[in-house]
């Protein structure tokens, strides 16, 4: 039986986040059609229909789009990976080491507050 491909999306980030960072909990779900991974509770990374997309900063999101293969995911701030990547997990670290310092420095954020309007 052969690996799905969500499936393989999913050994190659949990291998790359266990290499690069084993402090980090991974936990996945279905969701709207595709799939999401989160790091401590913060989505990462997700799967909107085609390849695995990355959530990163503006530049690391152009720096991933100049590699062959990847793609905009039609969504702000994240970027399709080349696929790849989803064989060799080593590829994927430096970007998903940087979407995980970004859901870090997100979740660390406060909240921001709603003025009410009179």
């Amino acid at each position: 039986m052969s690996e799905s491909h969500v499936d393989q999306m999913d050994r190659a980030l949990r291998i790359a986040v266990e290499t690069i960072r084993p402090d980090v909990h991974v936990t996945s779900r279905n969701m709207f059609g595709g799939r999401g991974w989160w790091a401590n509770g913060q989505m990462f990374a997700a799967w909107f229909g085609n390849e695995l997309a990355l959530k990163l900063p503006p530049e690391a999101g152009e720096a991933l789009l100049k590699l062959p293969g990847a793609a905009p995911a039609g969504t702000r701030l994240y970027v399709e990976t080349p696929p790849e990547f989803l064989d060799d997990p080593a590829l994927l670290e430096p970007w998903v080491e940087q979407s995980i310092q970004l859901a870090e420095q997100t979740a660390a954020r406060p909240p921001k507050r709603r003025s009410r309007r009179p």
